[in-house]
């Protein structure tokens, strides 16, 4: 997990445009594949990612209808992260007020 989605820690591949890598990992960390603390952070990366992409609400949800399609993860699964993204947005307004 990246931990760091400033816009410009992203590309997109020559040799697929279709698609785009990551290339900052200074802060990232590592997690079991579908492990709870990893499922929190996901949550807590997209309100991360919604707030420095500067996403509109459809446009995040178009977002997180294409990563759970790809994703794959089980119903419970895709909830907790849902659950950790509605946590941290909160968290942020009450502490910033907005977003």
């Amino acid at each position: 997990m990246t931990l760091d989605p400033q816009p410009d820690n992203f590309i997109v591949p020559e040799k697929d445009p279709d698609s785009i890598a990551f290339i900052d990992f200074g802060r990232s960390r590592f997690f079991r594949p579908g492990s709870l603390l990893m499922l929190v952070h996901i949550g807590k990366e997209f309100h991360r990612l919604r707030i420095e992409a500067g996403l509109d609400q459809t446009l995040f949800d178009r977002f997180l209808t294409a990563y759970f399609s790809a994703a794959q993860l089980s119903p419970w699964q895709e909830r907790l992260v849902r659950a950790s993204y509605r946590f941290w947005r909160k968290r942020h307004g009450r502490k910033y007020g907005g977003q």
